[in-house]
């Protein structure tokens, strides 16, 4: 599977997926400083679409183009060790091992940002014929998503949720039960906090900017 943005929402779901027995778990984001502990709660890959220049991360998780490529690249080099060297060597078909993350997509992505293009790279990168997209992350106002309808005719699923369907008066306290006992640990969510000393305004105020900043996932006032 893979996650769209490692803040708190898609940590809580890489934890999530984790606790359900997930195999394998990529993690996408821009910040490299979130990769560490999206590592420790789950995460067996981390991806940062900057490190991939102009391909698409959803290129990069799929790779089917790559996967392709190298189907007729080690053909040819097949055909070329037996003109030139005959039939005693194997050629190993090593390309086919860099054909992308997962050569033909995930069962599960999740967006968790909010952004419509990482919406559809989401939607992208699920695996044809039975791969689903969840939208958790929010759109601002008047924003729109697309797709090729290819995408849909070969069978992915493209859904969203609210709360992951929980019912905040039933489920909550569950959460808060599983949290006490320690089975649900919390505690990476918290990466600041400020000191009201009097002005809780002003530390409110510089946990907000906290958050802005990208690199704190939840901040605590104290006062």
């Amino acid at each position: 599977m893979a996650v769209f943005g490692l803040g708190a929402v898609g940590l809580a779901v890489v934890q999530a997926a984790k606790m359900a027995g997930a195999s394998r778990i990529i993690g996408v984001d821009l910040n490299k400083d979130k990769f560490a502990i999206a590592t420790t709660l789950g995460c067996t890959d981390c991806v940062c679409p900057a490190d991939h220049g102009d391909t698409p991360v959803q290129s990069v998780i799929v790779g089917e183009y790559f996967f392709i490529f190298g189907i007729f690249l080690a053909i040819f080099w097949q055909f070329l060790a037996m003109v030139c060297i005959g039939n005693q060597t194997d050629v190993v078909f090593c390309f086919l091992t860099l054909t992308g993350m997962t050569k033909w997509g995930v069962d599960y992505s999740f967006d968790c940002t909010g952004n419509t293009q990482v919406m559809r790279a989401a939607l992208e990168c699920a695996h044809r014929g039975w791969g689903e997209s969840c939208v958790i992350g929010v759109a601002a106002a008047g924003k729109e998503i697309a797709t090729r309808p290819f995408q849909l005719v070969t069978g992915r699923i493209w859904k969203g949720t609210a709360f992951g369907g929980w019912k905040s008066r039933s489920s909550v306290p569950r959460l808060v039960e599983r949290c006490l006992a320690g089975e649900l640990p919390v505690d990476h969510y918290v990466t600041h906090q400020f000191e009201a000393n009097g002005d809780v305004a002003k530390a409110t105020n510089e946990a907000i900017e906290a958050l802005h900043g990208g690199n704190c996932l939840r901040a605590v006032v104290n006062y």
